[in-house]
């Protein structure tokens, strides 16, 4: 498993390049020691003079980054301390032992050309490398990781076809390169040191916040990628390829309230959206054993459907209601990192018996 970072050993001993461009820009990385700061958030400060990041830590710890320029340094120097104190001091007074790490660096904008090579996978920044003004570094290694995880413990547990690991790539690359694309476009607008673009940016951002739309635009990040797929381990069909929320629900077999994650558990699930009839869910528990999936009944209607052997889970405040409201008359199969594997109308169970049989090992 190759999740040994940018320089990945395994990524070089499997003879994998990456594609994509480094940055010239450089950066200084500095991370601090009894910092004051208590804000919530990362910020981005657009100063078109010095492009600059603050990320406020734990226990007095926090990151702060630089935009350098010429002669302030260069990727394989280390930084001088009186560089680092006239950087930080817009914001507090530092000592060379508050200085628990300080490197120049240059963002990538690189994907793997393969994440598998035989029973050899690449996650994480071993597969690709990315500028961090979209915060999705993280977020991608975490992705790869439930995408891949479950895989390889059903193929080892002898649950899941062997071929079932190459859906890993066709499912996770195309994501990444995207979110590579939109953190380097996000880049050159937020930390752009053209005066005259950074007024622009401004003027119009100023004035999307001004209004309903805009704010939400910017608050929920929808400039992000969606992350979903049309290709992999899914059966075709609409609403299939991407991630269920994580709503609130009334538990009706506990009769307690608790978090979608921890009612379905952490394996497969079949979830039917206003199927009542107990015939349609003997029909579909011919998909749901094959996965040894758990199963439950969310209604849309305000009703509690008495069912035997399926647990009834209750909308609390409008967003499990939402979350499933596409999916109305249908069964949803979710896959173990809840990605929906296939949805159906439950006159379509034997069409889609044969197609997720297909994932399990031959009998």
């Amino acid at each position: 498993m190759g999740c040994d970072g940018g320089r990945s050993t395994v990524r070089s001993l499997l003879g994998i390049e990456m594609t994509g461009r480094s940055h010239p820009e450089l950066w200084l990385v500095v991370d601090t020691l009894g910092d004051f700061h208590t804000e919530r958030y990362g910020m981005h400060h657009a100063d078109p003079k010095r492009p600059h990041v603050v990320v406020p830590g734990l226990n007095g710890r926090c990151r702060y980054e630089f935009r350098l320029f010429d002669g302030e340094g260069t990727v394989t120097d280390a930084p001088p301390f009186e560089l680092i104190e006239d950087l930080v001091s817009r914001y507090r007074t530092i000592t060379p032992d508050q200085v628990e790490r300080a490197v120049n660096y240059r963002f990538h904008g690189l994907v793997a050309d393969q994440w598998q090579r035989g029973r050899c996978f690449l996650l994480g920044d071993a597969a690709h490398m990315m500028p961090p003004f979209a915060g999705q570094g993280l977020n991608s290694g975490i992705r790869d990781a439930a995408n891949l995880a479950w895989k390889i413990a059903g193929v080892v547990r002898g649950t899941l076809n062997e071929t079932v690991a190459q859906t890993y790539e066709s499912e996770r690359a195309p994501h990444a390169r995207a979110v590579v694309r939109a953190s380097e476009r996000l880049g050159r607008v937020v930390m752009t040191t053209n005066e005259r673009l950074a007024h622009r940016r401004d003027e119009l951002i100023g004035a999307a916040l001004k209004t309903a739309d805009g704010r939400r635009f910017f608050e929920t990040m929808a400039y992000r990628p969606p992350y979903e797929f049309t290709a992999g381990m899914i059966v075709a069909g609409s609403g299939v390829g991407v991630v269920v929320g994580q709503p609130r629900a009334f538990d009706s077999a506990t009769r307690t309230i608790e978090p979608l994650d921890d009612v379905l558990g952490p394996g497969w699930a079949l979830v039917g959206v206003d199927v009542t009839d107990p015939a349609d869910w003997k029909q579909a528990s011919r998909i749901a054993d094959l996965f040894d999936a758990s199963t439950a009944m969310v209604p849309t209607d305000h009703t509690v459907p008495r069912l035997e052997s399926v647990n009834v889970l209750l909308d609390v405040d409008g967003r499990l209601d939402a979350e499933f409201a596409a999916y109305r008359g249908h069964f949803v199969l979710l896959r173990p990192d809840h990605v929906v594997a296939a949805a159906w109308y439950p006159t379509e169970t034997d069409r889609i018996l044969p197609a997720v049989t297909a994932w399990t090992p031959e009998l």
